[in-house]
């Protein structure tokens, strides 16, 4: 087996990564790999461009190490490059929700048992205009949090890093967006706080926050939160917390100012004044408007067997310290 390797050296913790050199080092030892390529990315969309490099056949398997803006990257180059590898994602980033959904391991003997089990699956991407994501398109609040939050602070700090900087961004993140969204199920107008597009059910490291997502059924799921659900003072900076303890808890969900629904297509409008900035997997690609829509098995990913990947869920929590 041919293996090209694409890590982020800045992602998240900058700990699981330490794992890497084992599992190239295992992986040539064992026989599973006959040679490895490794490239540390530099920043900006280098990650894209590296993976969109590559030639079909040239490799057998892409190894991708980061987060979710990392798998982002790399799964964009993939499928503008036209190489169609198999990818395999070990993840090292501060949220990692796509790798939770799928159990995807990021200890060193787990990781390597996956790929010598060689076990693939053909999952859905959603594409928003001309760019992929894998996990989720979103804008409106919280998705201006991730780009201000520093590298170096993800890294020291993991997940509180954004909630830090939330608290910072308090009086803006309530701030209402006029929507107008059409899909083939409905069309719908209105002032929106929170506007997401998932493929999976783990949002934000809220990891059940779409109850019918899945990676496989060719369906995005759609939520949108008005902000008459959240009665919250302009200075409150326990808003942040208590949002996500609302969210975690479904105490909004049968409310008339959630929607929720699942569609193959969305188109999304805004008459605001400042530009709306739209969010896929944690990078910034343009503003609003939008078109997404589900382009399903178009990612072949490789995943745990599916007889170890309960007891791989405690590998993942312990290392990452996400539950």
């Amino acid at each position: 087996m041919r293996i090209k390797v694409i890590y982020n050296p800045h992602s998240g913790r900058r700990v699981i990564q330490k794992n890497l050199e084992t599992i190239v080092g295992r992986l040539l030892l064992q026989g599973t790999a006959q040679s490895v390529d490794v490239y540390a990315t530099k920043g900006g969309k280098d990650g894209e461009e590296a993976a969109k490099a590559l030639r079909p056949g040239e490799y057998d398997l892409l190894i991708g190490c980061g987060g979710d803006g990392t798998l982002n990257q790399l799964v964009n180059g993939l499928m503008k490059g036209g190489s169609h590898i198999p990818l395999a994602m070990l993840p090292a980033g501060t949220v990692n929700d796509f790798a939770y959904s799928l159990r995807l391991p990021s200890d060193a003997d787990a990781f390597c048992r996956m790929v010598q089990a060689g076990q693939y699956k053909k999952v859905d991407l959603g594409l928003a205009g001309d760019n992929y994501f894998v996990n989720v398109a979103a804008f409106g609040m919280f998705t201006d949090v991730a780009h201000k939050t520093s590298a170096e602070n993800k890294s020291v700090l993991g997940k509180m890093a954004y909630y830090l900087q939330g608290m910072r961004e308090a009086q803006e993140l309530f701030s209402t967006l006029p929507v107008e969204m059409r899909s083939p199920e409905k069309t719908i107008r209105g002032k929106f706080m929170v506007c997401i597009v998932s493929n999976s059910p783990s949002v934000g490291n809220i990891r059940h926050l779409m109850s019918k997502a899945k990676v496989d059924d060719g369906l995005l799921d759609v939520l949108l939160l008005k902000r008459k659900q959240m009665p919250i003072q302009p200075r409150d900076l326990t808003a942040p917390f208590n949002l996500l303890e609302k969210l975690v808890k479904r105490e909004i969900e049968n409310d008339p100012g959630l929607v929720y629904f699942q569609t193959r297509r969305v188109d999304f409008y805004t008459t605001a004044a400042i530009r709306a900035e739209l969010d896929l997997d944690g990078e910034s690609y343009g503003f609003l408007p939008v078109s997404v829509k589900a382009v399903p098995g178009a990612l072949t990913l490789l995943v745990p067997p599916a007889g170890r990947r309960r007891s791989q869920v405690t590998a993942y929590e312990s290392t990452t310290g996400i539950r």
